[in-house]
């Protein structure tokens, strides 16, 4: 174990990064902060997320202290152990966020560790520094994904990963961000590193249900792990993966709060249209990706003859043989059935499932008016997009 004095404070640790205790004027850190009512509430119960947190006198001081010292251990080009002293700070936080967790107060413990990410992004206004705050981003995802706000649970997934990426920069032995376990979860890894195991696995639990329902239908073999392998895991599609996880996430989220009874309505032909379009996206830029093509129509065409579909040819004449260019409410309800005919032999399944993802991308891409088919069919057409997506995944 290593001593490492700084100013007032005392740094106990392995290696150059890995801390085991820190001291702050001679008194344990994990004490002063365990040791102490330092926090008192003001809001509105109507307005909860408006709450106005008042530290006790002195407390905030701490902070200042603490950050001086990180901005020191930069300066001596220890970036890991500088990186690890903000994190070690707000991990000795938890307990209060772990208590209003287990009493059901999370829209309170998402004020608590915005009240300690405004202290640190005022000292860093102050000094022009930076201080490493993955780990209280971290948090507030969490619990926002946990309450089922995933837009914005998401917002602090991805700022967390910006910080793991920083900090790489100065730490790479600790290889983030792709082992830090914001970043797990933003994969829906299985790994149980990943502080959201269970709600992930609930998750996946789901996908592997398409899967499965995909391989039987096609007769295909992609599993769950070499869907990871292939897409999930690769750093190459980080970006689609992102928009992917987050989109799917957020369907999942929904649907478990809003059967699809409610959602026969204008309003969730729009919400509906909105994600048939974002997965239709995903279509769009894997196909890209593999092709480098520019239009979802040029990446369908290319992966049909690339897997002998059809030929270029043979698909534009398809879909003038059938009037595809026209909006879903017309065109869908044509592709649904999937029995579909070409010069007297059926179509290609694949072809037909990625003309729905064709249409929709098309049209959702230049229109907002509303089509009762998203609602009429969501299960079918959530069910078609992600085998849309399988399809290009398995060959990726």
């Amino acid at each position: 174990m290593e001593l490492t004095q700084i100013r007032n404070i005392a740094i106990k640790h392995e290696t150059d990064w890995k801390i085991d205790q820190v001291f702050i004027n001679n008194e344990n850190l994990s004490d002063v902060i365990k040791g102490r009512t330092f926090i008192e509430w003001n809001f509105e119960p109507f307005r909860p997320d408006n709450a106005k947190i008042t530290l006790q006198a002195g407390f905030e001081r701490l902070f200042q202290d603490i950050f001086c010292v990180v901005d020191d251990l930069y300066s001596l080009d220890r970036g890991c152990l500088a990186a690890y002293l903000s994190s070690f700070l707000y991990e000795r936080l938890t307990p209060m966020w772990t208590h209003l967790m287990g009493c059901g107060k999370h829209i309170m413990a998402i004020q608590y560790w915005k009240k300690f990410i405004s202290i640190t992004h005022e000292w860093e206004d102050r000094n022009k520094k930076h201080i490493h705050k993955g780990t209280p981003y971290a948090f507030i995802a969490y619990t926002y994904l946990l309450i089922g706000d995933v837009d914005t649970g998401f917002s602090y997934i991805y700022n967390a990963i910006e910080e793991d990426i920083k900090l790489n920069s100065v730490c790479p032995q600790l290889n983030y961000p792709r082992s830090a376990p914001v970043y797990l979860t933003a994969s829906l890894s299985p790994d149980r590193r990943n502080v959201l195991y269970p709600l992930v696995k609930e998750i996946r639990s789901e996908l592997e249900t398409y899967l499965n329902d995909y391989r039987k239908y096609f007769g295909r073999t992609l599993t769950l792990s070499e869907f990871d392998n292939k897409f999930l895991q690769d750093v190459a599609l980080d970006t689609i993966k992102y928009y992917f996880v987050f989109t799917y996430w957020t369907i999942f989220e929904y649907r478990r709060k809003v059967s699809t009874t409610m959602m026969q309505n204008d309003f969730s032909k729009l919400k509906n249209a909105n994600w048939m379009f974002a997965l239709c996206l995903v279509i769009d830029k894997l196909l890209n990706s593999k092709y480098s093509t520019k239009f979802i129509s040029d990446g369908i065409k290319r992966l049909s003859e690339d897997k002998g579909f059809m030929t270029e040819t043979d698909l534009n004449n398809l879909r003038s043989q059938d009037n595809f260019n026209e909006e879903p409410d017309v065109v869908i309800p044509k592709l649904l059935p999937m029995n579909l005919h070409y010069n007297g032999s059926s179509v290609r399944k694949e072809i037909q499932y990625l003309f729905v993802a064709w249409n929709i991308r098309n049209f959702a891409g230049h229109n907002i008016q509303t089509q009762n088919v998203i609602v009429s069919n969501f299960e079918e057409l959530l069910k078609i997009l992600l085998y849309g997506i399988f399809i290009i995944v398995e060959d990726y």
